[in-house]
């Protein structure tokens, strides 16, 4: 069975034109300006390098052989996916769909597990838990309440928060 071809560049090659692509981003220095010629060899190796990586690019086939932890992000409800052994060394994944913060937590079985980096606000009008995404909270940010809607702003660092009126327009 075949899944696929896979096409990469080879390191020498890298090297080589990362570092005349790199010559080209710096001003000459005690140098003519850069003439007619300077600009048509520019194009031309510019030219030269978009067909050497076309057939990279287009390449449909990636592959990793690291374990990845596969999971629904609670916020964007998508599936997302995190390199095993980073979530471990790191303590937490971010999902790559809208960036939402998980920590790994270690669950009763000994595996390795995901939960929302989030804080828990009671509504100061009825009392519901409202969680919001620890990356979220700032002085300033609002939330709503799921059960009653009341509107509540952060209004300090120790996550001072309270009912606010609403602007009628």
């Amino acid at each position: 069975m075949q899944v696929g071809t896979h096409r990469s560049l080879k390191l020498d090659w890298l090297r080589k034109n990362y570092n005349k692509l790199g010559s080209f981003l710096h001003a000459p220095q005690r140098r003519e300006p850069a003439g007619p010629s300077d600009a048509a060899h520019l194009q031309l190796f510019l030219e030269e390098i978009v067909l050497e990586l076309e057939p990279v690019v287009e390449s449909r086939m990636d592959s990793s052989l690291a374990l990845v932890l596969h999971f629904e992000c609670k916020q964007c409800k998508n599936q997302s996916v995190a390199n095993a052994e980073a979530v471990r060394k790191r303590g937490r994944a971010v999902c790559v769909g809208c960036g939402a913060e998980y920590a790994a937590v270690t669950d009763e079985s000994g595996e390795l597990a995901l939960r929302p980096m989030e804080s828990n606000f009671p509504c100061a009008s009825c009392g519901a838990h409202k969680p919001i995404e620890n990356r979220l909270l700032d002085v300033g940010a609002r939330f709503r309440c799921d059960a009653c809607g009341a509107l509540h702003e952060i209004a300090g660092r120790e996550w001072a928060y309270g009912t606010i009126e609403e602007a009628t327009e």
